[in-house]
C-alpha cells in the first residue's frame, strides 16, 4: 500500500503541477473590427484574419483551450462562435440597445466549477425598463457553453437567465482561493455598491453587496479589474470631470472588498492592467497628447511595493512623457496629437498590450493598428520599456474605443515578460543580448550573438535619464564596458540598432 499511495500522491502533484503551468485559455484574442492574434509558444503574436466580429466598441470574451490554447469559442456578447467561425445554433441572442456599444466590459467568460466541458457566459445587456438608451442601466444575464456538442464544436444549452438589474457596465471575476471556484465582481449604476456572487459546483449564489469607494453615475463607462494574485481590485471611470481613481483589497476566501484607496483624481481614466507579479499598476487615462498640454500622460503607473499609501500615490507618474527610451517620445507632434490610450490588457507573453485610438482621417498613424506595448510591466518607471507598435493586422482594426478581451486575470499571473516583435522577420530580441554580470560593480559585458548583430548605437543612461556612455559599435561579439567612478544605482544600457531598440536594465553596487 505504501507504494500505491506514493504513486497516488506522485499523480495528484503531476497533475496538479500540470494545470498550474497550463494557463492557455488567454492565448487566443479576437477584438475590434474582424481583428486577432495568436500567442504562439515562441512567444510571437501572429495577426489571425479569420475573426467574424465586428462592433468594435464592445470589449469581446475569448476562450481557449486550457491545455494546447486552441480557439474554442468567441463572442461580441450579442453573438457566439466556435472555433471554426460559425456562430452557434443557439448562439444569437437579443438586438443590442442603443448605447451599449460603448461598454468596455460587458461579456465575460467563466468555467463552471467541476465541470471541465462547460462555460458560463455572462453579459450586461441594455434594459428598457430601465433608461435603455444609456450604456450604464444593465442587466445582467448569463447562459451556459457545453464544448461536448455539436461533434465538439460546442453550443449554448442554457437560455438566457437575468441575475439582477441596474448594473454599471463593469464586469470581472476573481478566482476563489481554493483554486475552483470564482467570484464575479460587478457594480450597481447610480450607486456606491459593489456585487459579488460566489460561483461554485453547486451554481451561481447569492451575491453579498460591498458599499464601498465612490458612486458610479449614468453614462459613466470605465472598467473593473483584479491583479493576477486576486489580493487587489482597481476601478476606473470614463469622465471629463476629475474622478477619484480607486484601489481596493480583495479577499479571495471570503469575497470581502476592503481598504478604499484614492490614487488620485483624475480625468478621463478608462484603461487598467496590474503588472504580471502584481508591483505595478496602470491606468490609461485617454487624455490627448497634443503640444499645447503641459503632461500628456497617457499611461500611468503606479508602484503598489513603494511602502506607505502616501509613497503608492507618490509613485503614480506617466511611463510616456519625456520618457527618453520610448520611441513615441520621438514621435512627430502630429502622431502624438493623433493619439489616444484605450484598454490594457496583460498578454500571454508577458508584456502588456495597449490599444492606440488613432483618428480615422490622420496621415501620421496607420489608423486601427497601433498599440502600446509595455515590454517590462514588472519594472518601475522608465525601465518598463513602453513602445509604439503597428501590428499588420490584415482586414482588422482595433476599433474607435480600443476594444481587447475582458479575460479573468489569473491567467497571467507571475509570467515572465518575453521579448517579442510584432515583426516575424526580426530576429533581434532581446533574448540575443545579455549583460553580464548584473549586478555589476564596475565592469560589465555586453554579449550579442552573431544572428542578432548589425552595427548599432550603444547608449547608457542613468534613471533620471542623463547620458552617462556612447559608443557606436560596428563588430559583432562581446566587450567590456567600464562604470568606473558612476555612482551606485540603476542604469539603463540602451541598443538602437537599424530597425530595432533593445533596453537592458543594470543596477550598479
Amino acid at each position: 500500500m505504501p507504494s500505491l499511495k506514493l504513486a497516488l500522491t506522485l499523480l495528484l502533484v503531476s497533475l496538479s503541477t500540470h494545470l498550474t503551468l497550463a494557463q492557455k485559455e488567454a492565448n487566443t484574442w479576437y477584438f475590434g473590427d474582424y481583428a486577432g492574434l495568436e500567442f504562439s509558444t515562441d512567444c510571437q503574436p501572429v495577426a489571425l484574419d479569420n475573426s467574424q466580429m465586428t462592433l468594435s466598441y464592445v470589449s469581446p470574451a475569448v476562450m481557449s483551450e486550457p491545455l494546447t490554447g486552441q480557439l474554442l469559442f468567441y463572442t461580441n456578447s450579442y453573438q457566439v462562435w466556435d472555433k471554426n467561425h460559425r456562430v452557434m445554433p443557439n448562439g444569437a441572442f437579443a438586438a443590442k440597445f442603443e448605447g451599449e456599444d460603448t461598454s468596455p466590459q460587458i461579456a465575460l467568460i467563466v468555467p463552471v466549477p467541476g465541470q471541465p466541458f462547460r462555460y458560463y457566459l455572462f453579459r450586461l445587456s441594455g434594459n428598457d425598463s430601465l433608461d435603455a438608451g444609456y450604456a450604464n442601466h444593465s442587466r445582467l444575464n448569463y447562459s451556459i457553453i457545453d464544448m461536448r456538442l455539436q461533434e465538439g464544436d460546442g453550443d449554448v444549452v442554457t437560455s438566457q437567465k437575468n441575475c439582477q438589474e441596474g448594473f454599471a457596465n463593469r464586469l470581472t471575476a476573481i478566482r476563489h482561493q481554493n483554486g475552483r471556484d470564482y467570484w464575479l465582481l460587478t457594480h450597481l449604476a447610480e450607486s456606491d455598491a459593489f456585487l459579488v456572487y460566489p460561483i461554485t459546483s453547486a451554481g451561481i449564489g447569492r451575491a453579498d453587496t460591498s458599499h464601498i469607494g465612490s458612486v458610479i453615475q449614468k453614462n459613466e463607462v470605465g472598467q473593473i479589474k483584479a491583479s493576477p494574485d486576486g489580493q487587489k481590485l482597481a476601478c476606473t471611470t470614463l469622465s471629463s470631470q476629475a474622478h477619484p481613481f480607486e484601489l481596493f483589497d480583495f479577499d479571495a476566501t471570503t469575497g470581502q472588498l476592503t481598504n478604499d484607496v484614492n490614487l488620485g483624481d483624475l480625468r478621463l481614466q478608462y484603461g487598467l492592467s496590474f503588472s504580471p507579479d502584481n508591483s505595478k499598476l496602470y491606468v490609461t487615462t485617454r487624455t490627448r497628447a497634443v503640444v499645447t498640454e503641459d503632461k500628456p500622460e497617457l499611461v500611468r503607473q503606479y508602484d503598489l511595493r513603494a511602502g506607505s499609501v502616501d509613497a503608492i500615490k507618490a509613485s503614480g507618474k506617466s511611463v510616456l512623457y519625456q520618457n527618453p527610451y520610448s520611441n513615441f517620445s520621438s514621435a512627430s507632434a502630429q502622431t502624438q496629437g493623433d493619439f489616444v490610450a484605450a484598454q490594457l490588457q496583460i498578454g500571454p507573453d508577458g508584456r502588456i498590450y495597449a490599444t492606440a485610438n488613432a483618428n480615422a482621417s490622420s496621415s501620421s498613424l496607420t489608423s486601427g493598428r497601433h498599440f502600446l506595448i509595455i515590454n517590462q510591466p514588472n519594472e518601475p518607471g522608465f525601465g518598463c520599456d513602453v513602445q509604439l507598435q503597428v501590428a499588420e493586422l490584415g482586414r482588422g482594426m482595433v476599433g474607435n474605443f480600443g476594444t481587447l478581451p475582458n479575460f479573468m486575470q489569473h491567467y497571467f499571473d507571475g509570467l515572465a515578460p518575453q521579448t517579442c516583435s510584432f515583426d516575424q522577420n526580426d530576429e533581434c530580441t532581446g533574448a540575443n543580448i545579455e549583460v553580464y554580470p548584473n549586478p555589476v560593480k564596475d565592469v560589465f559585458e555586453l554579449r550579442i550573438t552573431d544572428l542578432c548583430f548589425s552595427p548599432y548605437e550603444l547608449r547608457i543612461t542613468n534613471e533620471s535619464g542623463q547620458q552617462v556612455a556612447n559608443q557606436t559599435v560596428k563588430a559583432p561579439g562581446s566587450f567590456k564596458v567600464s562604470l568606473t567612478g558612476l555612482a551606485a544605482g540603476i542604469y539603463f544600457v540602451e541598443l538602437q540598432f537599424a530597425n530595432h531598440r533593445t533596453v537592458k536594465r543594470l543596477v550598479k553596487y
